[in-house]
């Protein structure tokens, strides 16, 4: 009778401290529960930090059949600042019509025009009786050229304005296409707009003209209605029929002589007895179409 109650109280309490730890463990277990999702909710709401899966893959122990795998590894991302772009001083730019308005192409065409003209000239002013002497500054125009009256029978008669003296180192140049079948065309340097007056040069190329063939003339006038002073001396005859061709006329220092040079293959050479600087207008005629005269 004895033993029945011992063991109905020894059953009692294993049931008390079965109640008692399912009591105190219950309570820890939710605690830990919610602690570990509230730490997955910070997890999500830090878009900072974030877990790799494949990365706790490589850290674990592999197994014997993952030995057999090689798995690369990933590559860190690595944060790179942004590289700013520094503007550039100065833009080199061309005569493009995209790139550059009418009036900023007009510069740069005189800025050529001068290279070419070897009017540019750097030099070290030192002291201010220096800059009294700078050199004159000279721009590349090109010329009108107007109508005129028919001279002596010939056709094709343009005359334009010089726009600056025609001084020691100033050039003309007269571009232009021989007729195809031509006698003779000329381009005149005169003092007067009806080349009535004094004629600086007369520069006459004769295809076919008054008993001569394929002769350069260069001549001059200094009074009346007759042309003097005649040079006939060449080496070759510069011009062709039906082609283009480029006259530029350099004025001397001796304010008389210039040198003609004929598309850039022959060289004459010429003086006349009328001062180059009372040049005003300059002149073209005969079997030949005028494409353009500039001044440098």
């Amino acid at each position: 009778m004895r033993n029945c109650h011992w063991k109905i109280l020894v059953a009692i309490a294993v049931a008390v401290i079965v109640v008692l730890t399912i009591s105190i463990t219950l309570p820890l277990l939710r605690m830990y529960g919610a602690l570990g999702s509230s730490n997955s909710n910070d997890q999500d709401s830090e878009p900072g930090i974030q877990f790799d899966p494949d990365e706790f893959k490589h850290n674990a122990k592999p197994n014997a059949k993952e030995n057999n795998k090689s798995t690369p590894r990933l590559k860190p991302t690595v944060a790179v600042a942004p590289v700013v772009q520094q503007p550039t001083l100065y833009t080199v730019m061309t005569a493009n019509e995209n790139a550059l308005n009418l009036t900023e192409q007009l510069a740069f065409e005189l800025v050529n025009q001068l290279t070419i003209a070897g009017k540019v000239e750097f030099k070290l002013q030192q002291s201010k009786a220096a800059h009294q002497n700078l050199p004159e500054i000279v721009c590349s125009s090109r010329l009108m050229m107007m109508n005129a009256a028919d001279y002596g029978g010939t056709s094709n008669n343009l005359v334009g304005d010089l726009i600056q003296p025609f001084k020691p180192g100033r050039r003309i140049v007269v571009k232009g296409k021989v007729h195809k079948h031509p006698t003779c065309f000329a381009v005149s340097l005169d003092t007067d707009q009806y080349h009535n007056d004094k004629v600086v040069a007369y520069l006459n190329a004769r295809f076919n003209y008054d008993n001569e063939r394929y002769v350069f003339l260069r001549q001059c006038r200094t009074t009346g209605n007759v042309m003097m002073h005649p040079d006939r001396s060449q080496t070759a005859f510069p011009f062709e029929e039906g082609k283009f061709f480029e006259m530029v006329i350099m004025a001397g220092d001796d304010n008389r002589s210039i040198t003609i040079s004929i598309t850039g293959n022959a060289t004459f050479t010429y003086t006349s007895l009328v001062e180059l600087d009372t040049v005003t207008h300059v002149r073209t005629m005969g079997d030949m179409n005028l494409i353009d005269v500039w001044q440098m």
